[in-house]
């Protein structure tokens, strides 16, 4: 590898260099600058989007007819949970807030009676489609298939007393415009 190549390395995950050392001091921070214009999800919706991917996922043989089926109001709680604020402000003032809090809640709460890590990644993704106009880059230059993987083991194989920090981490890999 030549220096130029190695500099390019080194500079082109700058980010990466900085998030890591954030974890390990524990000073991640959350993106708090507020969007307009965010796509607010429905039960409803969900359900109809998650329809097709079990349906996938059924016919590749790795999800039963349990796959994606609700267990009580957890999931129209998580989706509420998301939208909630206090007068004009928003308790998830952002794409990225709203969408990693979405993908713990689902993965860490365990609102199905199966699937929850795909159905939380997929979620995830798919709500950050949605809402694609307010992110810096587009989501499969933010997020590709084994980022994902390790972002939802990352949640579902995290402790309670780390849930802030993991959700600032997964905050962080989604660049705001």
């Amino acid at each position: 590898m030549s220096n130029t190549d190695q500099q390019a390395l080194i500079t082109g995950f700058s980010r990466s260099w900085t998030l890591l050392l954030g974890y390990d001091d524990q000073t991640i921070v959350s993106p708090t600058e507020r969007q307009d214009g965010m796509v607010a999800l429905s039960l409803e919706q969900v359900l109809t989007a998650l329809a097709p991917f079990k349906q996938y996922l059924m016919d590749k043989q790795e999800a039963s007819e349990l796959f994606g089926r609700l267990r009580g109001d957890g999931l129209a709680s998580a989706l509420a949970t998301i939208e909630q604020g206090f007068g004009d402000e928003l308790f998830y003032p952002n794409v990225a807030s709203r969408a990693a809090h979405l993908l713990y809640f689902v993965i860490k709460n365990h609102p199905l009676t199966d699937g929850n890590k795909r159905t939380g990644a997929f979620l995830f993704l798919w709500y950050l489609h949605l809402n694609q106009h307010l992110l810096a880059r587009p989501v499969d230059q933010l997020i590709n298939d084994n980022t994902l993987v390790a972002v939802a083991l990352l949640v579902a194989e995290s402790q309670p007393d780390q849930k802030a920090m993991v959700i600032r981490l997964v905050e962080n890999f989604i660049l705001l415009r």
